[in-house]
């Protein structure tokens, strides 16, 4: 599955991916002044490559990914309450700006 050029704001979480949403790829995604977590994704997409995700003015995280993912390039994650970018995976690309 592609989610791309996607604009979320004042929900609970901007984008919020799990459940078996594996084989993902994202890009050009902008969540901002959501109350939880801005990107949230859990995935099993080894072969997957996120890009262009921005995040801001979230309540907590701005872009947290959990899970195998190929890469990371081209985000940012800026004022928000919590953690900006946290990534728990092993990236074979990550380029985050």
């Amino acid at each position: 599955m592609t989610l791309s050029n996607l604009t979320m704001h004042g929900v609970a979480y901007g984008l919020r991916v799990y459940g078996g949403s594996d084989s993902l790829n994202a890009s050009y995604i902008t969540a901002f002044d959501n109350t939880d977590t801005g990107i949230d994704i859990e995935t099993n997409s080894p072969f997957g490559d996120f890009s262009h995700l921005t995040a801001y003015d979230n309540s907590y995280y701005g872009i947290r990914i959990s899970g195998a993912i190929r890469s990371l390039t081209d985000s940012t994650a800026f004022d928000n309450d919590g953690t900006g970018i946290d990534v728990q995976s092993d990236l074979q690309v990550l380029s985050a700006v």
